[in-house]
């Protein structure tokens, strides 16, 4: 959960040994898996695969349902996670039938199979939420909100509250992308917000804070809304929450927090650029560099940790009216 993979992967790589010798399968499907989920998070792709093979064959040996489950959520994220890569950040085009994306609904799709049979409320919402992530990137909008919406109403029965905020956001992003209802994606998204750091509940969920805040960045920006104080204080407060840990989620390895933090200094700086007049970018970018400035986690700041989202506002706010007149194209 802190974020450190290399020391839990020495835990686990010493777990592993231990059920070597106990010769238990279904032992060493948990521990394939989670070093599995561990080289996900270090986007160690080729040592990902590998090591979710032998989870699964250790679980078939084992004839454990409940461990291919797991299997199927954890490894049909990563598919997941890996055909948006390739979208995003490789150029490539949207597929919805992507390799990635069919190898993975089959996965996910057992998940929730297993997991409703075994009557695993908890697992079966994470199997349903990661179903509908799936389905959203699909561009299958009402799929997804049919998965996200059962997601929510079991862990509302659990008392998984984190839960219900993801899927409150995930519903929001549908709702965005689904067919522009932003009065119903922004309905979400404040209900996700206001139960992300809700005192009675105890929860402290930074990074949906974030996610819910951008939700509604985005929504008021497309309204042209730039002067209104809630557009940039949710653009700043995504930027800046999604580095809190959150104690209910796992922690991210240093090269998804690197990859998360480009994606999040690329999104504020295309707001910018988008602003109608040199007035504004020097009024928004300087109000951004402030609200990056005062942060502090722990007794490091953010800006000390992170300068470069700082250099990136002043760039913009200094090269702003040539990005104007040279938008790149595509």
């Amino acid at each position: 959960r802190l974020g450190r993979d290399d020391e839990a992967l020495s835990v686990c790589n010493s777990a592993l040994e231990i059920r070597k010798r106990l010769r238990s399968p279904e032992q060493l499907g948990y521990s394939y898996n989670v070093r599995a989920i561990i080289f996900v998070d270090q986007l160690r792709e080729t040592e990902a695969r590998s090591n979710f093979q032998m989870a699964a064959e250790e679980f078939r040996k084992a004839g454990s349902r409940r461990g291919q489950g797991l299997l199927n959520i954890a490894y049909g994220r990563a598919l997941r996670q890996l055909g948006r890569h390739i979208e995003r950040n490789a150029q490539g085009e949207f597929d919805p039938n992507r390799q990635e994306y069919r190898e993975a609904g089959r996965m996910l799709q057992e998940a929730v199979a297993v997991f409703r049979q075994l009557e695993d409320a908890a697992n079966l919402s994470e199997a349903l939420n990661e179903h509908g992530t799936l389905l959203r990137q699909q561009q299958q909008w009402d799929e997804a909100i049919v998965c996200f919406t059962e997601s929510r109403e079991l862990a509302e029965k659990i008392n998984n509250f984190y839960r219900v905020v993801d899927n409150l956001v995930d519903i929001a992003i549908t709702y965005d992308y689904k067919d522009k209802d932003s009065e119903k994606a922004l309905a979400y998204a404040a209900e996700a917000r206001a139960m992300s750091l809700d005192e009675k509940s105890g929860l402290q969920a930074y990074n949906l804070y974030a996610k819910a805040q951008e939700v509604i960045a985005n929504i008021l920006f497309k309204q042209g809304l730039y002067d209104d104080e809630r557009t940039f204080k949710a653009i700043a407060d995504a930027c800046i929450y999604l580095w809190r840990l959150d104690p209910q989620k796992l922690g991210e390895s240093p090269a998804k927090r690197e990859l998360y933090y480009n994606q999040m200094v690329n999104w504020a700086g295309d707001k910018i650029v988008q602003l109608p007049s040199q007035a504004l970018v020097d009024e928004k970018t300087a109000y951004l560099i402030r609200r990056w400035e005062k942060e502090e986690q722990g007794q490091e700041k953010l800006a000390d940790k992170y300068p470069g989202f700082i250099i990136r506002m002043r760039d913009l706010a200094r090269d702003y009216q040539f990005l104007k007149m040279n938008p790149v194209e595509g």
